[in-house]
Parts: C-alpha cells; sequence; structure tokens
C-alpha cells in the first residue's frame, strides 16, 4: 500500500498501491547518521510503478487523484515515465523526465531534489494550488511558499489556464524554481485580447508575501 511505504511529513493524506521492484547495492558509514555521500556511491536499478493513487499535501485543502505513473531507477536518481495526476477535476497534469538525488532527498531533510522535466496540462486552474477552504463557503489565500528543498526546471505546455476570471489558451514557457524564486522565461499564449508573450519573476519573502516582476 501507499500510505505504508511513503511517511513523508509534508503528506497529510495518501492511498493507492505501488509496484517496486529495486535492487540497491551500498553501506552506510553510521546507519544513525546516514549521509549523502551514503547515496551518493550506491548503486540502484528497477522500477516503481504508482497505481491510482490520490493524496493531499498539508496546507493545500484539494486532494489530487488518479496518481500514475512509473519510475526507473538509475543509482541516486529516477526517470520519470508520464507521471500523471488531477485535482478537483478541473486540473490534470503529466510529468516526464529527471529527478536527481532521489534517495537524499526522502531520507535526508535537508537534502535537495533536483528535476528536469516536462510538464503538459490539458487544463491548469491556479486556484486549485493556491487557495484552501477554512470553512464552508469561506476562502482565504493559503500562505504560499515555493518547496525549499526543491530545484527545478520544467518545459511548460498547457492547453487552458485559469485563474479567477483570466483564461489563457496554448500556453508554452520555461519555469525555473530555486531559493524560493520562479523564474518564468519565453512565456507564450492567446487570451482573447490576443497573442501574450514575456517573462516573470515570482520570489518570496520571509513574511509569506511574494513580489511578482514582469515584461511583456
Amino acid at each position: 500500500k501507499l500510505k505504508e511505504f511513503a511517511q513523508i511529513d509534508t503528506l497529510e493524506k495518501v492511498s493507492g498501491e505501488i509496484k517496486l521492484n529495486l535492487s540497491y547495492e551500498g553501506s552506510f558509514e553510521d546507519i544513525g547518521n546516514i549521509k549523502a555521500s551514503d547515496f551518493e556511491r550506491c548503486t540502484a536499478s528497477g522500477s516503481l510503478a504508482l497505481l491510482n493513487g490520490s493524496g493531499k499535501l498539508k496546507g493545500i485543502e484539494k486532494e489530487a487523484s488518479n496518481i500514475n505513473g512509473k519510475l526507473l531507477f538509475d543509482n541516486n536518481n529516477a526517470n520519470l515515465q508520464e507521471l500523471s495526476f488531477k485535482r478537483n477535476n478541473s486540473t490534470s497534469v503529466k510529468l516526464s523526465g529527471v529527478a536527481q538525488n532521489i534517495f537524499g532527498y526522502f531520507f535526508k531533510p535537508e537534502e535537495k531534489l533536483e528535476l528536469d522535466a516536462s510538464l503538459t496540462a490539458g487544463k491548469l486552474n491556479i486556484e486549485d494550488v493556491l487557495f484552501k477552504t477554512v470553512e464552508e463557503n469561506n476562502k482565504e489565500a493559503t500562505p504560499f511558499s515555493l518547496p525549499p528543498r526543491v530545484i527545478a526546471n520544467l518545459q511548460i505546455k498547457a492547453d487552458t489556464v485559469l485563474f479567477k476570471k483570466f483564461e489563457a489558451r496554448q500556453l508554452t514557457g520555461i519555469a525555473s524554481m530555486k531559493n524560493n524564486t520562479l523564474s518564468l522565461e519565453n512565456v507564450s499564449f492567446q487570451t482573447a485580447d490576443g497573442n501574450i508573450k514575456g517573462d516573470a519573476i515570482l520570489k518570496g519573502f520571509p513574511d509569506k508575501t511574494f513580489g511578482v516582476d514582469a515584461t511583456a
């Protein structure tokens, strides 16, 4: 069962099944004090398949469902083969690429995960990520923070992107995430007013506010 396998603090709720076929060879200098270098010396191969999973991160009200995909292990890295999920029936996402330092990230709280991937979405509703329900019929903005231990470079392609009354179509671009900063480059999309091209930077501050700098 996925819930028994994934003991991750940021997961508030998780269900589903996995199929794991893993060959791991390595040693730990001190089992009570595992280091990143222990994983760098490991030899690992095999696969992990996620089947009909669902889950919810702490601080995010809406649950991700229909989580499916396959990871192919290459030592301390993993190839993601069309990891897909849905959220609130208004967001559908697929992710393919390479995740580096995957064992270090999950077993050591100070280790970082580096992700180089392509993200495709039929429909992406920004409110599915940025808002949570506190009381019935009462929504407030969640203090939004980017994952501090994830460095990501994503090639993005989405058929439709929604945010409140705003709608963009045929969105493409490159997203880079590091040190609580999200950079969007070569972004292109269509609106009712025409085609838009530009760049943007979203930077987080210690008080959990964000600043946005955009050019078009």
